[in-house]
């Protein structure tokens, strides 16, 4: 995958209804607090919206684990990458 289509960022970030997911593509390793280890880049984590039931205007994210990407993950964000710059 060619990062110029992400104009150079290390990561990327792809927004869904109910969560979001950052794909780091080059940047450091993060330490994984549940499974005690050191996960290396490429990884991603992702975050899920819970939103206030009392007011769905308001909400907030919670981080999950830091994981590998997956060649899958990384079709996914190069397709993003793609549609955001209309090559599909």
């Amino acid at each position: 995958m060619s990062y110029i289509y992400n104009g150079g960022y290390n990561s990327v970030f792809i927004k869904t209804k109910d969560k979001l997911t950052r794909y780091d593509l080059d940047s450091k390793s993060h330490y994984e607090k549940t499974s005690k280890k050191i996960i290396d880049t490429p990884h991603k984590i992702e975050y899920t919206k819970h939103i206030n039931p009392q007011d769905p205007t308001k909400y907030r994210m919670s981080q999950g684990l830091v994981e590998p990407i997956s060649h899958k993950d990384l079709d996914t964000v190069e397709n993003y990458l793609k549609r955001q710059n209309n090559e599909i």
